[in-house]
């Protein structure tokens, strides 16, 4: 007999639509959660950014390598260009910190520029992945790497400058640190994108740019200090 159904009963809804249902921009049930999610997504971008740049770098593909939905990825980054700029922003402070500490030991100019070279190739080598990226994007004003470019040679070179005066040494002209730096820059590019060069080319790199930098800053007191000339040749 078929089911008595009484007055003001309203009808039974398919089983299909009486379960509960996942509202608009609510992750789903198996996406990784926690606070430790938000540093997932960051790792994952640096991944994206690294292979395709700022431009390619789609919140799409941030969102699967990731592995979690577009609407959970907007919980965390408002777009792409807010968790890029995490990306690059750590990387600039992690270079920051490489220079100072290897220039606070330091006590004559020279020496000191030579281990800030050394840091920045130690940073371009830990950070290859994205360095490409980087300096490929310099003059993009569009991508998190060129306001944070320009904001990293600014403090390099006030950086350099202020232990420079702090060891009794004559500042450098703000543009002879400016073009120093961008050399040392293109050096630790093309060194280190689209990948990291053999070693014996990596060291001669750095004997390049080692060269031009200490040539260029040497006094009469400080030719000691400079690398020969056969240091750089071909």
């Amino acid at each position: 007999m078929p089911p008595v159904v009484h007055p003001g009963t309203p009808p039974a809804k398919p089983a299909a639509t009486a379960r509960a249902r996942r509202r608009p921009g609510r992750p789903r049930a198996d996406e990784p959660q926690g606070e430790g999610l938000r540093e997932v997504v960051i790792a994952a971008a640096a991944r994206v950014y690294a292979s395709h740049g700022y431009r390619g770098g789609s919140v799409d593909l941030i969102a699967r390598e990731a592995g979690i939905s577009r609407p959970l990825f907007y919980r965390l980054f408002k777009d792409r260009h807010e968790v890029i700029e995490v990306v690059v922003q750590r990387a600039n402070d992690d270079l920051r910190v490489a220079v100072l500490q290897a220039i606070l030991p330091q006590a004559r100019l020279l020496p000191m520029l030579s281990a800030a070279i050394d840091a920045y190739f130690d940073w371009c080598r830990s950070h290859a992945p994205i360095v490409g990226s980087i300096y490929r994007e310099v003059h993009d004003p569009e991508s998190p790497a060129s306001f944070h470019q320009k904001k990293i040679i600014e403090e390099m070179a006030q950086l350099v400058r202020v232990k420079a005066e702090e060891r009794g040494s004559q500042p450098l002209h703000p543009l002879m640190l400016e073009t120093l730096i961008g050399a040392i820059e293109h050096v630790g590019s093309v060194s280190f994108w689209p990948q990291p060069k053999p070693p014996a080319e990596l060291a001669r790199n750095r004997a390049v740019i080692e060269r031009i930098v200490l040539a260029a800053v040497a006094g009469a007191a400080d030719q000691a200090d400079v690398p020969g000339i056969d240091t750089v040749l071909a």
